[in-house]
């Protein structure tokens, strides 16, 4: 009979997220999670090839996390009110998961399904705001204007005076009524 694991694919990886949230994507090493959970560094090697293969199960839990945050937003509104809770949430967690954030975005050959995941709640509402035909060219859209301004948000790039929630708010209305105003006149 093997030995029980000293630990878990899931303590790795909360370990490695805690390590960026504390010190950032750049201090993360295998050496440290391996000492965060307990184990020698080697031994993580079972359980992911390199450092990129244990972000790239950061970023996805990350992803898993997110599709959470959005449905539990979306979740017993109506499509409209729907994707302004869910622009809302996104930002909520972009700001309590500063340092995690940038991985959300990292670059991949193809969608992970956690991914997937993520864009489904805002698929679906898309798709009855605007039509499947235009849902993709609109999540697209509101997902850049989204990650625009959290990322300037992160960055204390927004120095000139007045409410930055107001700013958001008016932000995500206007891109969420052009979205809707451009596929209804194609």
């Amino acid at each position: 009979m093997a030995p029980p694991a000293k630990t878990t694919h899931a303590k790795i990886i909360a370990a490695a997220g805690a390590i960026i949230a504390e010190r950032g994507v750049a201090e993360l090493s295998l050496q440290r999670v391996a000492a965060a959970v307990g184990v020698q560094a080697p031994s993580l090697y079972k359980r992911f090839a390199d450092r990129a293969a244990l972000l790239a199960a950061v970023r996805d839990s990350l992803l898993e996390e997110l599709a959470g945050v959005l449905a539990m937003s979306a979740a017993g509104r109506p499509d409209a009110a729907a994707l302004p809770a869910m622009g809302h949430a996104y930002r909520a967690f972009a700001k309590r998961l500063a340092r995690l954030y940038p991985l959300l975005f990292a670059a991949g050959d193809t969608p992970s399904p956690a991914a997937l995941a993520a864009l489904a709640p805002l698929m679906k509402a898309l798709d009855a705001l605007v039509g499947r035909a235009h849902a993709l060219k609109a999540a697209r859209t509101l997902t850049a204007f989204l990650h625009g301004f959290v990322t300037m948000e992160l960055n204390a790039s927004f120095q000139i005076d007045g409410s930055v929630d107001e700013a958001f708010g008016f932000g995500l209305a206007a891109v969420i009524a052009g979205v809707t105003g451009a596929a209804a006149s194609a």
